[in-house]
């Protein structure tokens, strides 16, 4: 190989190995606690809970998927981590008043 294709081999390995040399953004790597969800479902679909929230936990989530409930409903929910961290929610929703179909 002559001077010139290892120059280009070496700038191409240093810059496919050098994505990972740099930090995700400010904030990405300490206090993970924080992203903790609520309930069961929501760690099931991995925290993608925004647009399917509905329940009594959709008062993390979405607020606004408390429009479809139609009695009382209670969710109790408490995750132990690493290092003794502990998450504990409760919520009780139940509806106001009684919605009128179209």
């Amino acid at each position: 190989m002559n001077m010139i294709n290892k120059t280009i081999f070496i700038f191409t390995i240093l810059f496919l190995f050098s994505y990972d040399a740099y930090p995700a953004g400010a904030g990405s790597a300490t206090a993970e606690f924080l992203n903790m969800g609520v309930g069961a479902k929501a760690a099931a679909l991995g925290g993608a809970m925004t647009a399917a929230a509905t329940g009594t936990d959709a008062i993390y989530w979405n607020p606004a998927g408390l429009a479809g409930i139609t009695s009382v409903e209670a969710s109790f929910s408490h995750t132990l981590w690493v290092l003794d961290t502990a998450f504990t929610s409760a919520g009780i929703s139940m509806p106001l008043s009684q919605r009128v179909e179209p």
